[in-house]
């Protein structure tokens, strides 16, 4: 009789331990990985550019991180310490997914990752007609005085955010560091604006 509550015990242990190796695996694979795109292995399955494409599909990114962030949920973890790590790891993977939705973070990401800050040396790259058209940009902003004209205004900047994408892109397709660092300066300012005009609206 005894023999046989131990073995249950047994049993039940080792079903409890098996249990959790899955939880264990999860974890043990995030707290290696330091690299926003590694984190989405579904969305970049190559670990992101130049092996995936720059351009993010955002609806699997989406779905991914629904279903990474349901895993992550802190009550999943069974002891208090892998709870605060599930803890951690969610606000890892808010970080990184807001970051991979928005091209330029997601640009910037990718050259810090080779060693190059794009934005260091931003005023001494920035050309004086893209210079111009940012100005410009800015004053048709404070002048605008109808929905229309601001909708105007942010449809021929959502255009620009597009080209320096299709540009970043191509350059990190050729893996062409300097074409991508100097994108990363003119989206930075499309990007502002696009803010400004968001807080026009």
């Amino acid at each position: 009789m005894f023999g046989a509550l131990r073995a249950t015990r047994i049993g039940a242990g080792a079903a409890h331990r098996a249990s959790l190796r899955p939880m264990a695996k999860f974890l043990r694979h995030y707290s290696t990985t330091n690299s926003y795109f590694s984190l989405f292995p579904k969305s970049f399955p190559q670990g992101g550019p130049p092996k995936d494409p720059f351009k993010v599909d955002k609806s699997t990114l989406k779905r991914e991180y629904l279903e990474l962030q349901n895993k992550a949920h802190p009550d999943r973890g069974s002891t208090a310490e892998e709870s605060e790590k599930l803890s951690n790891l969610s606000s890892q993977l808010s970080v990184a997914y807001k970051a991979l939705l928005d091209p330029l973070r997601r640009a910037e990401n990718i050259l810090l990752s080779r060693g190059i800050d794009a934005l260091a040396e931003k005023d001494s790259l920035t050309e004086e007609d893209l210079l111009m058209d940012v100005l410009m940009a800015r004053e048709a902003i404070a002048e605008a005085e109808s929905e229309e004209e601001l909708s105007s205004i942010k449809q021929e900047n959502n255009i620009r955010i597009l080209e320096s994408e299709n540009i970043l892109e191509e350059a990190f397709n050729k893996d062409d560091l300097e074409t991508a660092r100097s994108e990363v300066v003119k989206l930075s300012y499309w990007m502002s604006i696009k803010k400004q005009l968001d807080e026009a609206a």
